[in-house]
């Protein structure tokens, strides 16, 4: 087992994990980091100080294992976002999460006069990425650009510090808003509306190409062996989804973290439903369409922590003892702006509807429901037709009770994958893919457990949550109305 064994990376807004995983995607120790508030600004440097920090941890509990398994490949992936760096490759401004709206007002402005452009990136809304943190470096500090060196995803930064390599995927490529995604190459008309010249923008490979190899200082403090290759990667989301869907385009993909990305692999870009995001996909010839939701998970877990009892016994609660509709209690989860379907950046979590007679099992069930509702609007979006099954993963893939309640309020067949977190095995799969150890993505999912039993819709409840799911809409339009 040692000699096939990788070492998996996983930045995550809310933590940073490693692991060493298995060719079967058995995760064989792991490690985590907390983070707090990386979704909106960080330091680049502190991400690095905790990728290390886990890395050194899995490496000498590795080292306690029988056979002291070591790595022979590493994958990276981690959330959206933006690093800055200055010619020396250091971190030029504060580092930016998914949440980040830095420029975007700007960017927006520059490209009203040409529809085309934002198209060309596969989005319908400017919701941040580096060409509008570019536009505001250019506004607020004009003599910043002059130092401008590289501008990549985070988890693009952690391979730089373990290879000394500068690159990036097209599917990370395509959140800077300057990559053509249709013809997956870099676009320098859209980074044009910047001030930078196309140096800043970073070579291209493939999620599953060797981006370069572990060097010897990185090696010295992270417990990696020197050498070793180091893949490519790609953003969170999109890895978790290859990891349980591979390339199968008849499921619906929805990794529910802090927030439900939900993706559709689809053989051509186009056409595409309006308010998707268009994204390469990691395997070649093939792309997706879908998009991250907004703060649903991390809703959840955020009331959870302010109601301050016990989290297993209040969702316990909510999911035993509250019935469909939370007793008319209602819930937005987005408590940093809404994103696919509807790209709301303004808007706000809320509860509408409390009463005495509600009680804390109320409230989780409500801010659930809420968040299956926000992933039903994307759904609909991909599938009209509500024929497609969802394949689920993530937290909510965890609990029996959520996975029944998503079933009932989407009305689709779901299923499950009885695997370890789908995005820390998602970069797992990608380093075996680099170095070897599988042949193709739906090799290296066919390697891992199978899908579980899945879960029918129940028609009662299918019913009830129609009606519910009417009214939370027309509640939701009438607090924060759409342009």
């Amino acid at each position: 087992m040692g000699a096939d064994v990788v070492c998996a990376v996983d930045i995550g807004t809310s933590s940073v994990r490693a692991a060493l995983v298995a060719p079967s995607g058995e995760v064989l120790v792991e490690r985590r980091c907390e983070r707090h508030g990386a979704e909106s600004q960080f330091e680049a440097a502190v991400l690095w100080q905790e990728v290390v920090a886990v890395l050194a941890g899995v490496t000498a509990a590795a080292a306690e294992l029988p056979g002291a398994p070591r790595a022979v490949g590493v994958g990276v992936t981690g959330h959206v976002g933006t690093v800055v760096l200055d010619r020396q490759d250091r971190p030029l401004l504060p580092a930016g999460g998914w949440s980040d709206r830095r420029g975007v007002s700007e960017l927006h402005a520059r490209w009203r006069d040409d529809p085309h452009l934002l198209a060309r990136t596969g989005r319908s809304a400017v919701a941040g990425g580096a060409v509008a943190v570019l536009c505001d470096l250019d506004r607020r500090m004009p003599e910043g650009m002059a130092s401008l060196g590289t501008v990549f995803a985070p988890k693009d930064y952690v391979n730089l510090m373990l290879t000394g390599v500068h690159a990036t995927d097209p599917t990370s490529a395509a959140y800077t808003l300057a990559l053509d995604v249709r013809r997956r190459r870099w676009d320098e008309e859209l980074l044009a509306v910047t001030r930078a010249g196309r140096w800043v923008l970073p070579d291209l490979a493939g999620a599953t190409d060797v981006v370069g190899r572990v060097l010897p200082e990185a090696a010295r403090t992270t417990g990696l062996p020197a050498g070793i290759p180091v893949a490519t990667g790609g953003p969170d989301g999109t890895v978790g989804a290859a990891a349980i869907l591979g390339t199968d385009t008849d499921c619906i993909g929805d990794i529910a973290g802090t927030t439900d990305v939900v993706v559709r692999v689809v053989p051509a870009p186009d056409p595409a439903p309006a308010g998707v995001v268009v994204n390469p996909y990691l395997a070649d010839g093939l792309w997706s369409q879908g998009g991250p939701t907004g703060m649903t998970g991390g809703g959840a877990t955020y009331w959870l922590q302010m109601l301050g009892q016990d989290p297993a016994e209040l969702l316990l609660e909510a999911l035993t003892t509250v019935g469909p509709g939370s007793d008319g209690l209602r819930a937005l989860p987005h408590l940093t702006g809404s994103r696919f379907p509807v790209w709301q950046p303004e808007e706000r979590g809320w509860l509408a509807g409390l009463s005495p007679r509600h009680r804390p099992g109320h409230i989780v069930r409500a801010v659930h429901e809420g968040a299956a509702f926000a992933v039903r609007e994307a759904l609909d979006i991909l599938d009209p037709g509500s024929m497609a099954p969802v394949l689920l993963a993530g937290g909510v893939a965890k609990s029996e009770g959520l996975i029944r309640l998503r079933a009932d309020v989407t009305g689709r067949r779901t299923l499950t994958r009885t695997a370890p977190d789908a995005s820390l095995l998602g970069a797992a799969r990608i380093a075996q893919l680099a170095i070897g150890i599988h042949d193709s993505w739906p090799a290296a999912v066919a390697s891992g457990p199978p899908v579980g039993s899945p879960v029918e819709p129940a028609v009662a409840a299918v019913k009830t949550y129609q009606e519910e799911y009417d009214d939370w809409r027309t509640l939701r339009s009438a607090i924060a109305p759409r342009e």
